[in-house]
């Protein structure tokens, strides 16, 4: 597995491109009530996801690296891992989104997607590939059973 990026530099660059978004495109802005508590809402959800999913990782004592998914010792399906498969990605995506919100631009939503698009096809798809390599029927089984995202 061959990755580009780590997800959470990732995750940070699509932060850094919702500010350049939000300031070249000052009339795509938006303004609600309850908008920053909407946002704060979203990022502690998202927060802690991942916090509770890394507790679960190693309770399992299991890899939390996204560099090295062959060193996986176990497959975590209680918890957070019975609604997604990739509950600390799915975290990062309610951050980004709840920072989205914050900044109130419309156009974030493009960033948002292409965050899905791309961890999807850089970093689940070689995790799952390995994971299936490595556990076969059981994880199988698992994809069957938990979606990928929610």
């Amino acid at each position: 597995m061959k990755l580009r990026i780590l997800p959470p530099l990732f995750g940070l660059l699509c932060a850094l491109l919702m500010i350049g978004i939000a300031k070249l495109l000052p009339g795509l802005v938006f303004r609600f009530p309850g908008q920053n508590f909407a946002a704060a809402a979203l990022i502690l959800s998202g927060l802690s996801m991942d916090i509770v999913a890394l507790v679960q990782f190693r309770k399992q004592q299991t890899t939390i690296s996204p560099l090295s998914p062959q060193k996986t010792a176990a497959i975590v399906k209680g918890g957070v891992f019975a609604i997604s498969r990739n509950p600390m990605y799915l975290g990062m995506l309610l951050v980004l989104s709840g920072f989205g919100i914050y900044l109130g631009s419309i156009a974030n939503l493009a960033i948002l997607a292409g965050f899905v698009a791309v961890i999807t096809r850089q970093q689940i798809k070689p995790e799952e590939e390995v994971l299936r390599e490595k556990f076969g029927d059981e994880y199988t089984a698992y994809t069957n059973a938990v979606r990928r995202w929610i």
